[in-house]
C-alpha cells in the first residue's frame, strides 16, 4: 500500500508480509499501527500520529532526505522488532519512547540532530544482535538494556536517568566503536 496523500486512509489490521509506503513529497503523518514493513519515502518529515503506540515487526526503511519523528506523547512507544535501513534520520524528543526488540542485526540509528533525545530507551535484542549508533543519543528518563550489543560507533550515549544492564555479559554488551 502506497500512501501519497496528505490525508491518510483508515488502515485496519495489516497482514503479515505487507508493506506500507508513505511517499508524499511534503510532510506526512504516519498512522499509529502495527506494520510488517514500513517504508518512508518522498521528502519532508514523516511524523507518528501521536494517537497510540506503533510497532514495526519486520523492516523499517527510512529513505535518504527523510526525517522520521517519533511520538511526542510519553505514553506512546515505537517498537521496532525487525531491521532498520536507509540513510534517513530519526527525530526524538523529551517525551519520545523507543523500544528495540527482535533478534539479529538491527541497523544504524541516525539522529536528525545530535543528540537524538529519547525519554525511555529499551533494548532487548535477543541473539546478541547489533544496534549501531549513527550519532549521539541521550536517554532522558531511563535506559533498560536486557539483551543485544549496542555499538556506540565512536558516538556518545548519555544516560540521564535510571539504567538497567543485562543480567550477564552473555546477554549483551556496549562497545565503543565498530
Amino acid at each position: 500500500l502506497t500512501i501519497n496523500n496528505a490525508t491518510n486512509p483508515t488502515l485496519g489490521t495489516l497482514a503479515s508480509g505487507s508493506t506500507v509506503i508513505y511517499s508524499n513529497t511534503a510532510a506526512q503523518t504516519v498512522l499509529n499501527a502495527t506494520y510488517y514493513n514500513l517504508t518512508l519515502g518522498g521528502s519532508g518529515t514523516k511524523s507518528l500520529a501521536n494517537t497510540a503506540s506503533s510497532t514495526v515487526t519486520n523492516s523499517l526503511t527510512i529513505n535518504s532526505g527523510i526525517a522520521f519523528k517519533l511520538n511526542t506523547n510519553n505514553t506512546y512507544t515505537l517498537m521496532l522488532n525487525g531491521t532498520l535501513s536507509g540513510a534517513g534520520t530519526v527525530t526524538g524528543g523529551n517525551t519520545s519512547n523507543l523500544t528495540i526488540g527482535g533478534s539479529g542485526s538491527f541497523g544504524t540509528i541516525i539522529p536528525t540532530s545530535s543528540p537524538l533525545t529519547i525519554n525511555n530507551f529499551v533494548i532487548n535484542r535477543t541473539g546478541l544482535g547489533n544496534i549501531t549508533l549513527g550519532g549521539n543519543v541521550t536517554a532522558r528518563t531511563s535506559c533498560n538494556f536486557s539483551n543485544g550489543v549496542l555499538v556506540l560507533n565512536g558516538h556518545t550515549l548519555t544516560l540521564n536517568g535510571a539504567l538497567t544492564f543485562p543480567a550477564a555479559s552473555t546477554n549483551g554488551t556496549i562497545t565503543g566503536s565498530a
